[in-house]
């Protein structure tokens, strides 16, 4: 759902960008991992109410958070 978000980003597809945070903030909250629901979230709001907010930045947000996650998954395996 990440790329797919990205997708949305790049084509400034405002209800997909809410869509797809939204997905990833769901799943990350029942998972437990507060960072990655956070950045979805803010993706989210902004999203929701069209605002012009610099995504590429708050999905940057997103994808370190997810790849520190990654990260620390991977070496604990």
């Amino acid at each position: 759902h990440l790329n797919y978000l990205l997708d949305s980003v790049k084509e400034k597809d405002m209800l997909k960008i809410a869509s797809e945070a939204h997905y990833i903030k769901g799943a990350a909250k029942n998972m437990g991992l507060k960072n990655i629901a956070a950045a979805a979230e803010k993706i989210e709001k902004c999203a929701r109410v069209n605002l012009s907010g610099d995504y590429n930045v708050l999905c940057s947000h997103l994808e370190a958070a997810y790849n520190s996650f990654r990260d620390n998954f991977n070496n604990k395996i």
